[in-house]
């Protein structure tokens, strides 16, 4: 496991009254942006080392908004076909770039915050589609689930710092579910139904 997903793990389970922080995210007692913060760090260090830019928008570009960066990913949730290939997570950033006419080139590009959003949900479904205990049809199930679990974090960086965060324990919970199931029982066997079928409620709803 990465870094980040081992500081992701830590979790909180704090359950005082939320606030609101700088960043304009509701937190509780600030846990979750400090968490954030920490993250934060550890995607800088990793950029550094990949050699990538650092994030960040200057003065003379505007920035996407969170509820336009929304927008576009229920519309490619809507129009991304199911995926197949387990090799890859979907490449969000590319195609909302696309999407949104985004990038230092054309003027727009994403927050900082947006963009180490986008960065540690990659990495988290990374860590899932390189898990070998999951069957390959499983993980195909589960890579669906990128867009709408980004959507979430984007919202709610409680999602990052709270074990107990609903859609953390849904993720959690069917790949665990996932790793009982065997390529021998079929794509018809129960288990995978029932799994596809809340992913595609999900997705539907």
């Amino acid at each position: 496991m990465s870094p980040a997903l081992k500081e992701v793990e830590k979790g909180s389970n704090g359950q005082s009254a939320p606030v609101q922080t700088s960043s304009g995210f509701s937190t509780k007692d600030g846990l979750a942006q400090d968490l954030f913060v920490v993250l934060q760090g550890l995607l800088d260090q990793r950029r550094v080392e990949s050699g990538l830019p650092h994030p960040g928008a200057p003065a003379t570009l505007q920035v996407v908004e969170t509820p336009e960066l929304l927008g576009a990913l229920h519309s490619l949730q809507e129009t991304t076909p199911a995926i197949t290939d387990n090799s890859n997570v979907i490449d969000l950033r590319g195609r909302l770039q696309q999407a949104l006419g985004a990038g230092q080139d054309k003027g727009r590009v994403f927050g900082r915050a947006e963009e180490d959003v986008i960065d540690v949900i990659a990495m988290l479904f990374e860590y899932i589609l390189d898990d070998n205990t999951i069957p390959d049809a499983m993980k195909a199930l589960l890579a669906r689930l990128q867009i709408p679990m980004l959507k979430v974090a984007l919202q709610d960086r409680e999602f990052f710092s709270n074990k107990s965060h609903p859609a953390r324990q849904l993720l959690n919970n069917l790949a665990r579910a996932a790793i009982g199931w065997t390529e021998g029982k079929g794509q018809n066997g129960g288990l995978y139904n029932r799994i596809s079928d809340i992913v595609q409620r999900i997705l539907g709803e």
